[in-house]
């Protein structure tokens, strides 16, 4: 599900160009008709055009349900190509319907938005053909400007569909990867994405740093507080640590009072910064019921592992993170970060287990 909007933008995209090398396949067929088989001028040109139109399919080869600069570039290409073969060929009638091409993909793609801005282009085109032809807008040329309407219905309800598309693929893409209870990510979602930081790290030669976080004495805190209270304390904990790391920082929970936090493009010195600006905030936070804690106040734990020095893959990190983060539980609202001499001192892995399992 977390490939979902992906994957349908993948689809999309592929049926975009099917249809755009089928049309660019009619056009070279035309011309040579057109012109009684003879490789003219206007076939030269048509040809080229395709080319480059094509040119930038291999080039544009990450679909997304946003436009880059690679898609508003092909969406010129396409209103230019059809436009270049109405205007050589000499008729509305039939060629005109190529705009559909654009016009009904694009809205798929990218919602009715910008499918609308390109019926408008489409029909400009036509106009600019009549007066570039005739020197006026002739009444054939109306007629078909005033038919090529159509556009602007077809982009409204295809792109209609398709921003309910989106918006039902969101929500469903959140629910598999959102933790109910907190609004952190889950571990489903922590294992597809420290993997792909982990790749991107390799290629870029970045180091990531993975958190493992622990609330202290919570098992004492439902005791005294009760349950909803625990609740409350988590949702508000992942809210505050929320508020004191990066948009591109990861936040997930591990489960039960255990979290981890992927810090992308960050050190073990900058880790450490983090790490302890988010213990002070928890420490100083005024969180319900904080006074029946042993120490008078809530507090966490913390381990961390940095890639490469502490791992290459996913499951040392973790380990290794998790090594650290129950050395500093040995007294408590502490920062740790691993070192070779913490492997072996502790059995319990079970965070370990859950995140790489």
């Amino acid at each position: 599900m977390v490939s979902g909007i992906f994957n349908q933008a993948l689809r999309i995209e592929k049926l975009i160009n099917y249809a755009r090398v089928a049309y660019l396949a009619l056009g070279i067929g035309i011309l040579i008709v057109n012109f009684k088989g003879q490789v003219s001028l206007e076939v030269i040109i048509f040809v080229a055009l395709s080319i480059g139109s094509l040119m930038i399919l291999a080039v544009n080869r990450e679909p997304s349900l946003t436009p880059t600069g690679w898609d508003y570039l092909a969406i010129v290409t396409d209103i230019f190509i059809i436009t270049y073969l109405i205007n050589v060929v000499g008729e509305h009638s039939y060629l005109g319907m190529l705009y559909l091409i654009p016009v009904s993909g694009y809205a798929m793609r990218f919602g009715k938005g910008l499918a609308m801005a390109i019926s408008a282009f489409a029909i400009l085109a036509l106009m600019l053909v009549d007066f570039w032809r005739f020197g006026q807008i002739t009444l054939t040329g109306m007629v078909w400007v005033g038919f090529s309407t159509v556009f602007f219905l077809i982009a409204w309800l295809w792109g209609e569909m398709a921003s309910s598309s989106k918006r039902v693929i969101d929500e469903i893409s959140q629910l598999v990867i959102i933790d109910e209870l907190t609004g952190a990510y889950n571990m489903r979602f922590f294992r597809q994405r420290f993997c792909a930081e982990l790749k991107l790290a390799q290629r870029k030669g970045f180091q990531v740093a993975l958190l493992m976080v622990d609330i202290d004495h919570f098992k004492n805190y439902n005791d005294c507080q009760g349950h909803p209270a625990g609740d409350r304390l988590l949702w508000e904990f992942c809210q505050l640590i929320k508020g004191h790391i990066r948009e591109c920082d990861i936040l997930v929970r591990c489960g039960g009072e255990e979290f981890a936090i992927i810090l992308p493009d960050t050190g073990g010195e900058g880790a450490l910064k983090t790490a302890e600006r988010i213990r002070k905030k928890i420490m100083d936070n005024p969180f319900y019921g904080r006074e029946s804690q042993p120490d008078g106040w809530v507090s966490a734990s913390i381990g961390i592992a940095v890639y490469p020095q502490h791992g290459q893959d996913i499951m040392t990190l973790v380990q290794n993170a998790d090594y650290a983060l129950y050395y500093s539980k040995r007294k408590r609202n502490q920062v740790e970060l691993f070192k070779l001499e913490m492997q072996g001192q502790f059995q319990k892995q079970s965070t370990y287990r859950q995140l790489v399992g």
